[in-house]
Order: C-alpha cells, then structure tokens, then sequence
C-alpha cells in the first residue's frame, strides 16, 4: 500500500527494512513446512524484530516470544501459554473472524494472514498483523501451528485517515460542484459588502466633517451646463490633473468625443430633476490618454442662492472591469478563490493561506509567499509550506529580492529559467537561487501593499499563461482590496473614535437643539458641568436651565439670532447646577441646515467660564498666594527671562541649592553664573523647549558655586509677565538617586559577569521556559552556541526519556506550587553523547523582565553515576563469587562433618577439597581486591573454571551435577563473557543445591541457533513465578550479568517439574565482540 502524502523519506526506509523482515520471515516459514520449528527457532524471528508464536497441539501450548508479549504489553515469562489467554487478548469483533481464518489454515493447512485488533495489558487497541501455517508431515495429522504477529497500528491508522480524509475530499467535491451558483451569488454579496463598507465610510466622513480633500473617491461639483466648479484632490490625482486645470472648465474635456453628448444629456435629465440620483457607468480619459471606467452617480441640488449645482461621485471600476472579466474567463479559478476566500469563520491571516495553496496548486509552483514593503527591506508576511529560511516575519534585502522589480512594474513579472536569461544576473536570483518567479504587486488605493508571489528552485517547464497572470491578478485585487477595505476600516474606526473621543473628553459640553431651541443631544461633559445626565436635558429647551430673569435676558439676545439663522459665539449666561449653584457658561453656536436649505436648529458648545470669573476676582489673591509658594517652596524655583537668561527672581531653595546669595544672581544671566556645565548643554536644551513649548521632567546636569555637578529633574514653561516672555523653572535634585541607579546597574552588571564566569552551568529562563541566557560551563556541557540555546527550551538537549518529569517539575515551579526543585536527568550533547547533570532551579527576578524568572544551575555528575553502576557490579560480585564460594567451602565441610564417624577416608576428601576451594578463594579475593583498583577483565581457562566449580558444587548427600560442553563453543567464549557465565553457573548451582532438593543436575554448553547455550537444570521441586518470594540478589544478579554481556536469559520453572536456566549469548558482532 501506498504512503500517505505527508509520510516522509524515513518511513520509505522503514517500509525497505519491513519488506526486507517480511522475506526472512517467509523464507523461515517455508522451511518450517518441511521441519517442525524447534522452540529455539523463535530467536531468530526476535533478530527480525518481529514477534513469534508457536502452538503444540500435543500439548495445547503456546509459546510466545519476548517480542510477542511486548507487542501484547506484557512482561517477559508472563504469558501462561493457553489458547484461552490467547484469545482473551483478542478484540471481541475479531475474535470469530480470527478463529475461522485459523480454522480455515488448519483444515486446508494452507497458510494465512489476517489483520485484526488486540486489547494490550494496559487496556490499550492495537492493529496486528498475524500469519500462520499448520505443521505436519506428509499426511500425518497437523501438529501444530506456527507464525508471526507484527505490530502495525501505525500503519493502519493512516489507511484508516486517508480512506476518511478521501471520503471527506469527495463530498466536498460533490458539494463544491453542486454549489457555483451559490458561490456567484456570494461573490456578488461580497461586492456589495465592500460597497457598503466603503458607502459606510463616505457616509461616517461626511457625519463627522472629514476633510473634502482626503475621500478616496473622485468628487466634482458641476454647474447646470456641466462646468467644474469644484473637485476633490483625489479626483485631479486619478485624472492625472491639477485641480486649477480643471476648474471652471468643462466635465466634457475629460470624456472621449464620442460619450460627450451622452454625458451632456445625463446632466441635463440631472438638472431637470433635482434631488434625483442618476446612475450611469461610463469611460474617462486621463490627462496621458489612459482610460478607466467610473461608475458615476449624479444628484441636483440647489445652493443657498437657489442656483442648480449637480454633485457627481466618481467610483474607478476599472479593476473591477477586469476583474469581472477574468471571471468570465475562468470560472473553475473563480470557483476555487471563492471557496478560499469566502469560507465562513475565517480570519485574514487564514484565508491568505488558503489563497497560497490553491495559488501554488494552480501554478504547479511549490512556495507561495505574501510580502510587504518595510523601508528598504522586504517582510515575507506569510508563507506556505513552510520553509527553511523563508518564515513569516523573514527580513530580506529589498534590492536583492526579484519583488522589487515587481513592484516595478505594471503588471505581473514573470521568470521561466532564471539560470538561462538575464535574470541569472539580477541580485534576488544571486541571494535565494530561485529559478522561476510568478508575482504581481498589490496595488491599494492609496499605496503598494507588497506582492503576492509564487517560486520554485527548478526551472518552469512551459512559459506563464496570460490566463495564469490573469489569475494572479484577480488573486492580488482580491488581497489588496481586503488590505485596503482593513484600511478603511481602520480609519472609519479611527475617525470614528476620534471624533467620539473628543465629544466625549473635551472640557467643553457639546449640544444640540432644533429650531425651537430644544435640545436633542448633550455630550457626557454636562455630568461635570450641571450635574444632570445627558437623558435628563433631552426635550428641555436652553433657557429651562436658567433662572428665569437670566433666561429671559438671554431670550431677547438669543431671539434676532436665531431669527437671522446666525451663528454666535462666546455668549455668556448663567445656568443653576441641579444643586442649585450658579454656573457661568460661555456659548457658541453654529446653525443646521437640511439639503434643501431648511432652518432645523443649532449645534454648539457651552464651556464652563465659572472659575474663570472666580479666577479673574481672586487674581490679586492669587499673586499673592503665588507670592509665598514661590519663596516657600522645597524646590528650586528660578524666574529668567526667555531671550536673555536674566535672572529675574529666585527662591530660597535655589539659593541653598547651588550656594549663592540673592544678590550674586538676580539680573545675571545663568551662563555668566555658570549654572551650565557648558554652554552647549544650554542650546540643547533651548532647542527642545523651542520644539515641544514646555519641559517636563527632563534629567538635567547643573553646576553649583563650588562647580559640583547636581542632577536635577528639571520642568519649565513658558510664561508672560508685563509683557516680556519668562522661564519659570522648577527643579529636583535627583543627584543621591542616580547615583543609586547606577549603583544598581553596576551590580547587575557584575551578576551578569558572575554568571559568564561561573565555573557550572547556568541558565534562566523566562516564563514562556525559554533561555534569555546561557554561560560559558552550560554552552561547553551541551556542546551548543551560546545563541542555539537563547530563545530554546531545555528539550533541546534534554534526553526524550527524562523529558515529561522535568517539564512536570517547570510547569509546577511557574504555577507558583513550589520554589524551587532538584532534578537528575540525563543530557544529549550536540555531538551525542550522552552525559548525567544535576539541576537545581530556584525562582530570580531581575530589572527589565516582568515576573519571576528560573535560575538552573547545572553540574556535570556523569562520574558519580558511573562510579554508582560499579559500586552495583561489585556488589554482584561479591554475592555471586565470594559469597557463593564460601557457601560451597561450608558444604563440604558439612559433608566431611557428617562422614567422619562412617568414613574418616571419605571426611578427609571432604576436607580437602574445602580447603582446595578455600585457597580458590583466597585466589579470588585477592583478584577481586585488585579489581578495586583496576576493572580488567583477568584471563581465565573456562572450561577448567567450569569444571572446578562443578566439582566444588558436591555436599552432603549431593553429588556433583553433570557437565557436557559440546565443542567447539569454547572457542567463542572471550573472558568478558566465560566471567559472566561463570558467575551465573555459580549462582544457579548454588541457588539449586540449597533449594531444589534435587536428585539430579546438570549443566550443559553448546552452540544453539547462532548462539552459546549455557543450561543449567535439576529435577527438584520448582517454583510458581508468580508467587512472591522472600527478597533476594540471585536472579536479579543473573538476569543483570547477562544483560552486560547482551545474553538472554530465560528461566523455565513450575512446581514439582524442576527449574532450567537458559543463557543465549549471540554470536554476532556487538559490545562483546569488537
């Protein structure tokens, strides 16, 4: 079966090495045909791999292979071997579809091969793939079964995908197909919803007094007879005019000959039936003879002379012409844009990747980009698929890009073979290699949004299609008009806000009334300014807010205005708050006049003058107050004059400040005193008053009497008094402070150091876990840069197996659960290899970053890990030697004990032999000693090892086991090895005598299926595996010492049938071997 589309050249590879498995496999089975596999046969199948199983049917077992139960998540040696338990692990809707496929096997005995679903120890669903073949001989019948089972849930699941995601394709292919009407129809509902949003925008400027000048659509006023009395800025741009080169000329210039008398009629039917909105498309001509179409709409109205004036609204369709055009043309195109970009719920970002897909399907191209312009570089928007070197966000060199020759250019740039034109020296094809290049820049309104284009590393085989340019124009319009439309927007939004906002924050209340000067709006101000709310003045009229005499003063000024329909300004009245208190109020006015010219009110503003009039009768109090606060007060204050910097006034903390009398300062200039360090500290800061016409809080370097530097936090503003423009200044000395902040600054400069230098590894992390920074010690124990590490995380160099358990521990740590922790893990360094670290992490926070921050320190411990695992090896070695052979000395001193009253012959044997074996350990004590100070594997003779401790293993009541060594195995034996196997014949031996209650063992070595044999078994009593036992090292230690030497160990025990131990130690090239 095929892969599917997004598996990668490595699962290519894994399907070589399955289908290089599945030949051994068939090989093994053909030879299974014509031999009953012998038990040892499973091993082989291991090598592939792949799991094996056999059924006796004398016996009615069944016998997994390691690799079996690790498909069925079960631990080595705990399968019981029934074809019950079998079955039980068996999905129950496959298990009658399995059962008739083996049934099937037995009764053709022809092979099979099924796949189904299996239940995993940990509740876990697997697909499987199981093969069988009956075993017999000749007619005889069927013995037996044997076959594989191999895990393929990863590859069943993606079948299972792509038979989904291909019903998925076809229904939408069917529904896509079914719906072109539909999609017409929305296209036409996405036309009109610009049209509203751009009619929305005309309407919000026109509502809000937007500039004339600034509308993006063509706007002429005309007279009756069709002379330009006005026209917006936008409109002589789009014709290529000034606008004197059109005024009190007529339209008709800007027709062509032949359309003149049609225009000239439609503004006539215009002029004759005001208030009418006429329609019509039609073709200008632009001041260079191009052309472009405008749907124009036309209304009369009458001035306030009642003069007919005819307004005209110009809309430039051209793009849209063509667009309309290209739709026509290519109706599968459109069909597929439309689905891309007319897909409901989707944002901008989204749909710009739907585009580049389909742009890159339907110009066979496999990288499709969005750009914009940033200065003179060139920000790739958005990208699809991603690529390396090329992400959203990418900056490249715009004159080193083939986009700045788009931008260019009129229409789409094309390249076919970069390599084999003129483009082979253009600077883009230099800096990426790109061989082909379709792109087209996107052209707004108003500006080059970028462009949209779509590259390719090889050569295009055939030239780009005007239809291919077509469509990729449709697709810019498209992107640009949505990038102008969020433009639009964006400015409605804008002005919308901003008129809002200055309604809603002006110190002033804004109001309108009709014409019997009732109010119909009032802003939020007039909370602060009458304490009423907005709703409660609506119906009321202006003078209901007045105590009556003031109201009808006000009246009899009021009414000859509002009469005249005049506007007014700065009319002062009094108003009574809703508490009762007297408020000034200064009003302006404007009248409100409907299109035909009709009177409907006025619209203004009342600004509270109330303390204003306070301020004005408490002026000379105010002085005086000024007065005192300026002498009194804790800060440096100086009055200078603005051109001259004469000293006018000063107040006492200035005088303390810098340390000199009144008379040393008043009419000198501050150069002269020598406040400036230098005079050129003086026009910087003249130069920013001048630019900004106040200073606040400016840092500010001043010299005292005694020439001490002072920092001071310095604001001043400009002021008129008698006439002449002054300085007030005021100061702060900030001297201490700054020192202190650089203080602060020099400590952390010196952690930062300190954290360079530190002699382990240190990183912090921020709270998205990436690295602001790294050290020297982290960078050379992960073997990375210093900028590989910045901006990762540790799962950069963290082993995958301790991965979860750290991230548990960070995710706690950030949580606010704990403050710190401590974690062992293991390391893989960019080279490899693998190394263990010790990492403490504690919560830092430093200026600059908002929030805690984790500070781990990492150390090296890869020695004390190693230095641990020996400490266990020579544990092993003390139970499995010394612990052993001493075992085996006391048993023959038993032995010597309980003959020496039947046979002193016999008991001196014993003796002997116990003194034989306690020298033997005397021997290996002594090597073990040494092996304290130096693990070299020492050479030994295994076969004469062997044997001596066979003999050694005879005792009371117990005679030596049997030995067979089947040569010539003991070739294959190096020292690594016999140690081990030595150790472990040891154990078991010992092990048997002091349980088993054995009559008989025997301990046999040959060569086995590629392998050395080592068996060790007796007759005696057996164990349960399943029973627990009382803790001990034998096992264990066994199982441990073949691991090391890559030998599998088997044990084969049940009660009352004795106990086996296997030792398969492969002869093929590995640790032991090279």
């Amino acid at each position: 079966m095929s892969a599917p589309p997004d598996t990668d050249s490595s699962l290519s590879a894994e399907l070589v090495r399955l289908r290089r498995q599945v030949s051994e496999l068939q090989q093994a089975l053909t030879h299974a045909q014509y031999s009953p596999a012998p038990a040892n046969h499973l091993s082989a199948l291991g090598a592939a791999q792949i799991g094996a199983w056999e059924w006796e049917g004398r016996t009615d077992r069944v016998i997994w292979s390691s690799e079996t139960e690790q498909i069925f998540g079960l631990l080595p040696g705990s399968f019981d071997g029934t074809y019950a338990e079998f079955f039980t692990r068996v999905h129950p809707e496959d298990r009658q579809r399995l059962s008739a496929a083996i049934a099937k096997a037995v009764e053709d005995r022809t092979p099979y091969r099924i796949e189904h679903r299996i239940i995993r120890q940990d509740g876990a669903v697997r697909w499987v793939a199981c093969r069988g073949r009956a075993t017999f001989r000749d007619d005889e019948p069927v013995t037996g079964m044997v076959g594989t089972i191999e895990d393929i849930t990863g590859r069943k699941q993606s079948e299972l995908a792509q038979q989904d995601m291909q019903g998925i394709l076809e229904a939408q292919v069917r529904e896509r197909t079914a719906g072109l009407e539909q999609v017409v129809i929305e296209l036409k509902r996405e036309v009109e919803r610009r049209q509203q949003a751009e009619s929305a925008l005309k309407a919000s400027e026109q509502r809000y007094q937007s500039l004339y000048e600034q509308n993006p659509f063509m706007y002429f006023t005309l007279s009756a007879d069709g002379t330009v009395l006005s026209v917006n800025r936008f409109g002589a741009d789009q014709l290529g005019y000034r606008k004197e080169d059109l005024l009190h000329r007529s339209i008709l210039n800007v027709f062509d000959p032949n359309d003149r008398a049609t225009v000239l009629e439609q503004l006539t039917a215009c002029a004759a039936d005001p208030y009418k909105l006429f329609e019509w498309k039609i073709q200008k001509i632009r001041k260079d003879g191009s052309r472009l179409w405008v749907k124009e709409r036309a209304r009369a109205i009458h001035d306030e002379t009642g003069r007919i004036l005819v307004l005209v609204f110009c809309e430039d369709v051209t793009a849209r012409n063509v667009t309309e055009s290209l739709l026509r043309e290519s109706e599968h195109a459109i069909r597929s844009f439309q689905e891309a970009t007319a897909a409901p719920g989707l944002t901008f970002e989204q749909r710009m990747q739907t585009i580049l897909e389909l742009g890159c399907r339907r110009f066979k191209l496999p990288i499709g980009m969005l750009t914009r312009v940033a200065g003179d570089q060139l920000e790739v928007c958005q990208v699809w698929p991603s690529v390396s070197g090329l992400t959203a966000g990418t900056l490249l060199p715009l004159s080193q890009s083939y986009c700045r020759t788009t931008l260019q250019a009129s229409g789409p740039t094309s390249v076919e073979h970069a390599g084999a034109s003129e483009w082979s020296r253009h600077p883009g094809y230099a800096a990426l290699g790109f061989e082909c290049y379709l792109g087209t820049k996107l052209a707004g309104r108003h500006k080059h949004h970028g462009t949209i284009c779509f590259v390719g590393p090889d050569p295009y085989p055939e030239q780009f299609s005007d239809a291919d340019k077509a469509f990729l124009q449709l697709m810019a319009r498209w992107i640009a008009g949505e990038l102008d439309r969020q433009d639009s927007e964006q400015a409605l939004r804008a002005s919308e806000l901003k008129f809002r906002t200055l309604v809603e924050t002006t110190r002033d209340w804004v109001w309108e009334v009709n014409e019997q000067a009732v109010y119909t709006y009032a802003s939020p101000r007039i909370r602060e300014i009458l304490g009423y709310e907005p709703e409660e003045v609506i119906g009321k009229t202006l003078f209901d807010l007045m105590p009556p005499d003031e109201a009808a003063r006000v009246a009899d000024l009021f009414g000859p205005i509002a009469a005249a329909c005049r506007p007014f300004t700065l009319l002062e009245h009094t108003n009574r708050h809703k508490n009762g208190r007297l408020i000034v109020l200064e009003t302006s006015g404007t009248p409100i006049f409907d299109g035909a010219g009709n009177f409907l009110g006025y619209h203004g503003i009342d600004r509270d003058i109330t303390d204003r009039k306070r301020t004005e009768e408490a002026l000379r109090k105010s002085e005086e107050r000024f007065e005192i606060a300026f002498r009194s007060s804790p800060y440096p204050v100086i009055m200078t004059e603005l051109e001259s910097g004469r000293c006018l006034e000063v107040n006492e903390a200035s005088l303390k400040l810098f340390g000199y009398t009144r008379t040393e300062v008043i009419d000198r200039t501050t150069l002269a005193l020598g406040l400036w360090p230098s005079p050129d500290d003086r026009a910087r800061f003249f130069r920013q008053l001048e630019a900004e016409g106040a200073i606040k809080n400016r840092e500010t370097r001043l010299c005292t009497k005694d020439k001490k530097i002072l920092t001071l936090l310095v604001s001043s503003e400009v002021i008129e008094l008698n006439g002449v423009a002054c300085l007030i200044t005021v100061g702060n000395d900030i001297t201490e402070h700054t020192r202190a902040e650089e203080a602060l600054r020099a400590s952390e400069l010196r952690l930062q150091r300190f954290l360079a230098e530190a002699p382990v590894g240190l990183c912090i992390l921020d709270d998205n876990w990436r690295a602001i920074s790294a050290n020297k010690a982290l960078c050379e124990l992960t073997g990375y840069e210093e900028h590989e590490i910045v901006g990762s995380t540790y799962a950069l160099y963290t082993h995958p197996d301790d991965l979860a358990a750290n991230i548990a521990l960070t995710d706690e740590f950030f949580r606010g659960v704990r403050s710190d922790y401590t974690y062992e893990k293991r390391y893989i360094r960019k080279s490899g290899e693998i190394i263990w670290v010790c990492v403490k992490a504690i919560r830092v926070e430093l200026s600059g970053h908002a929030g805690p921050l984790l500070l781990a320190a990492v150390q090296d411990i890869t020695e004390r890990k190693l230095a641990m695992e020996e400490r266990e090896h020579l544990s092993r070695d003390l139970h499995d030697n010394i612990l052993q052979a001493l075992y085996a000395v006391g048993m023959q001193l038993e032995a010597g004990k309980l003959s020496m009253g039947k046979s002193l012959r016999r008991s001196k044997i014993h003796i002997t032999h116990a003194v034989d074996q306690l020298n033997n350990l005397m021997l290996d004590v002594r090597r073990f000693i040494a092996l304290l100070t130096q693990r070299a594997t020492a050479e030994l003779d295994f076969g004469q090892a062997l044997r001596q401790l066979i003999a050694s293993m005879s005792g009371a009541g117990q005679s030596a086991p049997e030995l067979e060594i089947v040569n010539p195995v003991l070739s294959f034996i190096t020292p690594k090895v016999g140690e081990q196997l030595l150790n472990i014949a040891r154990e078991a031996l010992s092990n048997s005598a002091r349980h088993a209650r054995a009559s008989q063992r025997w301990v046999q070595l040959r060569l086995a299926d590629n392998a050395i044999r080592l068996t060790i078994g007796d007759d005696g009593v057996g164990f349960s595996t399943k029973r627990k036992r009382r803790a001990g090292h034998g096992l264990g230690n066994m199982a441990a010492r073949a691991q090391q030497i890559s030998a599998t160990f088997t044990l084969e025990t049940a009660p009352g049938k004795g106990t086996s131990v296997l030792v398969d130690v492969p002869l093929k090239k590995g640790n032991v071997y090279e």
